[in-house]
């Protein structure tokens, strides 16, 4: 018989106490002592099949942080990407460059919060498993990361009572959702205090359909082109409708590669630009960078081989594990979000040519129920400018706790497309978040 959740946690957390682990960071490969207290270091997340998580946690810049500081989680998607992706290559302190050195990141989310990034599910960077032990739907993963949270607030009990926030992009989109929910259900001491979501992928599968309207309006593709398109999508949709959703899923991708074939292939996830600079450029820097075992000692990750992969491109042992769920809503996840009265944002670079497009995430949040949605629907779109700045940096629309925003001149990695953006834009929310009275406007940007 399964143990039942509260007492593989307190196993977990029994565990963790038995033991001493010094987790303190003091030097990074690149750069040399960090400039803050810098944490990193593996969580038992599941005895039976050897699971741990991998963790880098960075303590908030300048003046010294409180109580009332926030702690951010930051998790990157895939399914298998690295959450180092995050950390190095968008909101980090260090942004690591093609020579393989690390330079001081002035538009770090840390100028503003604690913030911890986590590789997970198991499998993912440097955490690892067992051959049998990856999961295999959302319900198991929230549960993991959940008591690997746990495990990391046990060794640092100094952090508990700050206000939590889970972050992320891409398919975190579908992680933060089951993840917070299951806080918000059987873990409510966590204390959540606000879900922050960058171009997710997919809150529900008909994102997909919305790639053709993208290409559309980006003259990418022509009526033609569109209509090929759309059979393909149908042809998705009825296998997803027939439970087939892995075929589902093959069938959307198929029209995806369609698409941008016909565009003579921009970068998916910036259509800007020409090329693949994540691929091309940065990939293979950090693959180097953390297979060094320098950095895996510095990071007391063990002899662990750091792995990253993209689910969409890339298959691994991480989204093989998961591939029968990858066509799942989550929109009944982020209904539990709202329904506690816990502030959701969803940001957007509007370049992202995916099924994360701002087309059609917004389209799912439109689909959602709860009681706010009116509002929501109903609120005017405003202009949203960093201040000192005269032309916008996007738009947003705020109601019934939901905000949604548009960055501008922005792809997919919005804190590495528009650094400054992204920061105030977190500068906005934690302000909003912070008050007796959360609110989810962007009026103090305008």
């Amino acid at each position: 018989m399964a143990m039942p959740v509260a007492s593989v946690l307190l196993a977990l957390l029994v565990g963790a106490c038995g033991a001493t682990v010094d987790d303190k960071v003091g030097y990074l490969p690149g750069y040399g002592t960090p400039k803050q207290r810098t944490l990193a270091g593996h969580v038992e997340v599941n005895r039976s099949s050897n699971g741990h998580l991998f963790y880098t946690f960075f303590e908030k810049s300048g003046p010294p942080a409180t109580a009332s500081t926030p702690l951010l989680i930051w998790l990157n998607g895939g399914p298998g990407a690295s959450s180092s992706l995050g950390n190095f290559l968008e909101n980090g302190p260090y942004r690591l460059q093609p020579n393989g050195s690390l330079t001081e990141n002035p538009t770090a989310w840390n100028t503003m919060a604690h913030i911890i990034y986590f590789d997970q599910p198991v499998g993912t960077g440097y955490s690892y498993c067992d051959a049998d032990g990856y999961v295999t739907n959302m319900a198991q993963l929230a549960e993991q990361f959940t008591a690997g949270l746990l495990q990391f607030y046990e060794r640092h009990p100094e952090y508990r009572e700050n206000p939590l926030y889970v972050c992320g992009e891409s398919y975190a989109g579908v992680y933060i959702p089951a993840i917070s929910a299951h806080i918000l259900e059987k873990v409510p001491q966590l204390k959540l205090a606000g879900v922050l979501i960058g171009n997710p992928g997919n809150f529900h599968y008909t994102q997909y359909k919305g790639q053709i309207d993208f290409a559309l309006s980006h003259a990418l593709i022509g009526d033609s082109e569109a209509k090929k398109a759309e059979k393909l999508w149908e042809e998705c949709s009825a296998l997803v409708t027939k439970q087939d959703t892995v075929a589902g899923f093959q069938k959307c991708a198929e029209m995806s590669v369609y698409i941008f074939n016909q565009a003579g292939n921009p970068f998916l996830y910036n259509v800007g630009q020409w090329g693949d600079v994540y691929d091309e450029v940065l990939a293979p820097v950090m693959q180097k960078y953390f297979a060094d075992p320098e950095v895996q000692k510095a990071l007391h990750a063990g002899s662990q081989t750091w792995k990253n992969g993209d689910g969409t491109s890339a298959p691994n042992p991480v989204v093989n594990a998961l591939n029968k769920t990858l066509m799942d809503s989550v929109l009944p996840h982020l209904e539990t979000i709202l329904d506690h009265r816990v502030p959701l944002r969803v940001y957007n670079g509007v370049l992202d040519g995916s099924s994360c497009n701002h087309i059609s995430v917004f389209h799912s949040l439109t689909m959602l129920q709860w009681q706010g949605k009116s509002a929501f629907l109903a609120a005017p779109r405003e202009q949203w400018s960093i201040p000192g700045e005269k032309h916008p940096a996007g738009y947003a629309q705020s109601g019934g706790g939901l905000t949604f925003v548009w960055v501008a001149n922005s792809g997919h990695l919005v804190p590495t497309d528009q650094p400054e953006a992204a920061l105030d834009m977190l500068r906005v929310f934690l302000e909003d978040t912070s008050r007796p009275a959360a609110g989810s406007s962007m009026k103090l940007l305008v």
